[in-house]
């Protein structure tokens, strides 16, 4: 709405609006849009909405395009709170909403099949969704004792709950299923220098470098094996990542 009314009162050129997420909708007039990664850029001049060739497609229309003149800047981190921390312990980390597109049960199948440790965190309660999927995946790990539920405090802790989690993971899984339009945690954990396998989805190939940071997995069977090759890549290659190309400075400098 500011912008708007800025746009109305003749401050055309100096206005810019930054969109975060798939887009779900568009600014009526169009602003200098600026978005959060090439991919995402890209698929908002077409009109895209993220989701297309998923099992979500029919799920989110589109509302129309952003300006062809729209950029992209990639999101930063704060480095200093998301500390490098080199001393790993033995296990996989999976840390999103419970819901489908983030494809927890992924991680749960990578994990029975090769027996890795994980460990699932992040929202259950934001929305019923979230929940209901959450006790299904509690349901799918019953018996497995490789893996576990730790729940993220939902008070000023969490945050510092979460961050620990990440330090000490030896990788973080982000097996998504939709074409994510950045994926801010896995910078996040790149910066505690913790390597990520990913999907093949949206922003993520502008973020992992395969065999440098982490891994791009094309399909499941990709991801399968990269789980037995995470030790290759080295914690401080994944903050030196961070620092060179996703930290809060770069971020604004852009």
């Amino acid at each position: 709405m500011v912008a708007e009314y800025l746009h109305n009162m003749g401050i055309r050129d100096r206005i810019a609006t930054y969109m975060i997420g798939n887009y779900y909708a568009r600014p009526i007039i169009p602003f200098n849009v600026i978005v959060n990664s090439r991919n995402q850029l890209e698929s908002g001049i077409r009109g895209g909405t993220g989701f297309e060739g998923t099992p979500w497609e029919n799920q989110h229309g589109s509302t129309g395009k952003i300006p062809a003149t729209s950029k992209y800047a990639h999101l930063g981190v704060d480095t200093d709170f998301y500390q490098f921390e080199d001393n790993k312990e033995d296990y996989f980390l999976w840390l999103a909403r419970f819901h489908p597109t983030k494809n927890p049960m992924t991680a749960i199948k990578l994990a029975i099949e090769t027996g890795i440790k994980l460990v699932l965190s992040g929202d259950m309660v934001s929305h019923p969704e979230h929940y209901k999927h959450g006790l299904e995946c509690l349901e799918m790990i019953k018996g497995h004792d490789n893996i576990k539920y730790v729940p993220l405090p939902q008070d000023h802790t969490h945050q510092r709950a979460k961050l620990k989690l990440m330090q000490k993971a030896k990788c973080y899984l982000f097996p998504v299923g939709f074409h994510e339009s950045f994926g801010l945690t896995t910078v996040e954990a790149l910066s505690c220098g913790t390597p990520v396998i990913a999907s093949n989805m949206g922003a993520l190939p502008e973020i992992i470098e395969s065999g440098t940071n982490g891994f791009i997995a094309r399909d499941y069977n990709h991801m399968k094996a990269f789980v037995h090759s995470i030790d290759e890549i080295k914690p401080k290659d994944c903050r030196k990542s961070v620092e060179e190309n996703f930290s809060r400075e770069k971020m604004a400098e852009r």
